[in-house]
């Protein structure tokens, strides 16, 4: 809910917080490690991202800003781990 009200009241290129950008990279690894796949993938597939976004934004040379934060928390949303991680069953008639 914090990253919401920040949200409210910041430009959408503003970088997160330290204490929020933390939050959100914990938050993106366990979604990545429940569908088994790298976190930069994940940003791939979310926001685009080129390589090396995630390393950047562990190593602090660089740090989402609220708009891209917010659309990797949507795809997580929209692409929930339990469902990604279940294997694809094709019925066989």
């Amino acid at each position: 809910m914090i990253i919401l009200r920040f949200m409210d009241q910041t430009p959408d290129n503003h970088p997160l917080p330290v204490e929020l950008t933390a939050a959100f990279i914990a938050e993106v690894r366990v979604y990545a490690d429940g569908i088994g796949q790298t976190p930069q993938n994940v940003l791939r597939k979310a926001i685009r991202a080129t390589w090396g976004t995630w390393e950047d934004w562990c190593a602090s040379r660089s740090y989402p800003g609220f708009e891209r934060a917010e659309r990797v928390l949507a795809y997580m949303r929209a692409n929930p781990a339990s469902d990604l991680s279940q294997p694809q069953r094709k019925d066989v008639a």
